[in-house]
Parts: structure tokens; sequence; C-alpha cells
């Protein structure tokens, strides 16, 4: 079996549009989360 450093992959992989694609989704999904936890913190004095 042959071995395979994935550090030294990851370290010469070229950053490419399909890494910056799933860098912006993941982000847009990580803003999304959080914005309702936002929200909720600024209406919750509100409803109390």
């Amino acid at each position: 079996m042959r071995h395979i450093d994935i550090h030294a992959v990851a370290d010469t992989a070229p950053f490419k549009r399909f890494h910056a694609g799933v860098l912006f989704w993941c982000a847009l999904i990580i803003i999304c989360d959080g914005y309702d936890l936002a929200v909720a913190g600024i209406a919750l004095p509100s409803i109390m």
C-alpha cells in the first residue's frame, strides 16, 4: 500500500474556483445561521 501525506497534498493544491465557491457557501450558511440568534437577541427585550 502506498503512503500518501495528506498535509503535503493539501499544501501544494492550488486554490481554484470550486474552493472559492465552497468557501462562499459555507460563510453564507454560517451568517444565516447566526442571523436568527441576533434577531432573537434584539427582539427578546421587547417580547419580555
